[in-house]
């Protein structure tokens, strides 16, 4: 089995669609910080930009693009950048929302149709990997090279929305979970081919690591064993999730 393949392999996810809206121009809404959990935002019709409440990260998303927000923090969809959300306009955590808010017909004239939700993430292995995500994760899916993949699973999203009968919720959880592993292999491919932290994982050593905790996920591992199986000493195993 390939690295990523043993790392999203550690990963258990389960999916939550809670929105699914038609919005007129201008508009604007905060979803709060809800550590714990990672929201994400798939665009369906139109356009929408996503920003970080502190300001550190913004992008602008169209129809078949999807951003995930790793960390729960807070964060302003808007449908131009800079506007300021009403106050009645947040959305709250994911608690007091027990029933979905679909409205799947999408409103008239130009409109932006977004579907919404959040992933809680029972495992994740290694740590590094949570460390070093970005505050919001884009996959570009309206872009010409867009993997075809990730257009067929909006199809059927996008299919399901338009339809609503029994069962369609459960079916989204799950197509929706299938794009956030979507999202995290680019994204741990692109940190192989860049260099970045996780590159590390490509090291023969900490192969073997992985591959032990993979093999044997309900052992309590330490770094201690972890570097024992890696034949490194503590530090120098840890320095390489740095």
């Amino acid at each position: 089995m390939d690295t990523i393949s043993k790392i999203l392999d550690m990963i258990h996810v389960r999916s939550t669609v809670y929105f699914s809206k038609s919005v007129l121009a201008p508009w604007s809404m905060e979803v709060i910080e809800q550590p714990g959990i990672c929201r994400f935002h798939l665009v369906i019709a139109g356009s929408t930009w996503v920003r970080l409440s502190d300001g550190s990260e913004e992008v602008e998303l169209h129809a078949g693009d999807y951003v995930v927000v790793p960390r729960g923090k807070s964060h302003v969809i808007s449908s131009e950048p800079g506007l300021i959300p009403d106050s009645t306009h947040k959305v709250p955590g994911p608690e007091p929302l027990p029933v979905p808010i679909f409205e799947p017909q999408p409103a008239p004239g130009p409109s932006t149709q977004l579907l919404c939700g959040y992933f809680r993430i029972t495992s994740f292995a290694p740590d590094l990997i949570p460390a070093q995500l970005p505050g919001l994760l884009a996959v570009r899916g309206s872009e010409a090279e867009r993997p075809e993949y990730v257009a067929n699973i909006i199809s059927l999203i996008q299919a399901e929305l338009g339809t609503m009968r029994e069962a369609s919720l459960i079916i989204l959880n799950r197509l929706t979970e299938v794009l956030f592993f979507c999202a995290l292999r680019e994204w741990i491919s692109q940190s192989f081919v860049e260099g970045g932290a996780l590159a590390s994982l490509t090291d023969q050593r900490l192969q073997r690591a992985l591959s032990a905790f993979h093999e044997s996920p309900d052992q309590n591992w330490t770094i201690e064993a972890l570097a024992q199986v890696a034949g490194q000493s503590r530090t120098a195993f840890a320095s390489g999730f740095r």
